[in-house]
C-alpha cells in the first residue's frame, strides 16, 4: 500500500489543473483499497484539509472550484441551460444562484459545497444545441431560450419570458433550432420573440 501525502496529492492535482477530485480518480494515482482511501478522505475532511462536494467529489479550496465543470460532471450527460444560461449570456437581468442544467436522467437537485445544481430531464430528441466552453458544456443562447420556453409551456418553470433581453439572440438560428421542438413551443416562441 502506497502512503498518500496530502501535499503531494495537492501538487499532482494542481499540475493537472483539477479543482476537485473523486475517490475513483484518487484510485488512479494510488492503488490503495477504496476503503482505506475513503478513511483517509474522511480524516482529511474532519481536519478541514479538504471539503466534500457530494457524489464522492472533494476539493481543496471551494473558492478556486471550477463549479461549472463540476456541475456538468456530477450528472452525465448534462449541459448548463435554462435560467443560469440566460443570465450567463445577459439575456436575463435576474441572477440565478442555482446552476440549472438539462440531462437525460431524472430530475435531481444537488448541493455541492456552497453550490446548488438543478438537473431537469429533457427528452433525448431535445438534448442538443450545446457547446463545450473551457471545461464545461452550455447551451447556445438560442437553445437556452428554447429549453426555457419548453419548460414554461409545460408549467415546470416560472420565468417572465417577456422581460428577457433578446437583442443578442440570432433569430435565424433560433427558428432553425425551434423546428425540432413541439408545435406549442414554436407558438409560444412567436409570442415572445415575434415573427
Amino acid at each position: 500500500m502506497k502512503k498518500i501525502s496530502y501535499h503531494t496529492l495537492k501538487k499532482d492535482l494542481d499540475r493537472l489543473k483539477k479543482t476537485y477530485f473523486t475517490v475513483c480518480e484518487l484510485k488512479k494515482f494510488y492503488k490503495n483499497k477504496k476503503t482505506s482511501l475513503k478513511n483517509l478522505l474522511s480524516r482529511w475532511t474532519r481536519e478541514k484539509l479538504i471539503f466534500p462536494l457530494g457524489n464522492g467529489c472533494y476539493c481543496f479550496d471551494t473558492g478556486r472550484l471550477d463549479y461549472m465543470n463540476l456541475a456538468c460532471n456530477l450528472v452525465r450527460p448534462s449541459y448548463i441551460s435554462f435560467e443560469y444560461a440566460l443570465s450567463f449570456y445577459g439575456l436575463s437581468d435576474r441572477i440565478s444562484w442555482i446552476i440549472t442544467l438539462t440531462t437525460l436522467k431524472r430530475h435531481k437537485f444537488v448541493h455541492a459545497g456552497p453550490y446548488a445544481f438543478e438537473y431537469t430531464k429533457l427528452k433525448k430528441e431535445l438534448f442538443f444545441g450545446y457547446e463545450r466552453i473551457d471545461d464545461y458544456y452550455i447551451a447556445s443562447p438560442e437553445k437556452a431560450l428554447l429549453d426555457t420556453i419548453y419548460l414554461v409551456s409545460k408549467n415546470k418553470r416560472l420565468v417572465d419570458l417577456k422581460s428577457l433581453n433578446l437583442e443578442k439572440i440570432n433569430k435565424k438560428k433560433l427558428y432553425a433550432l425551434a423546428k425540432r421542438f413541439p408545435e406549442y413551443v414554436r407558438k409560444e416562441l412567436k409570442s415572445v420573440v415575434g415573427g
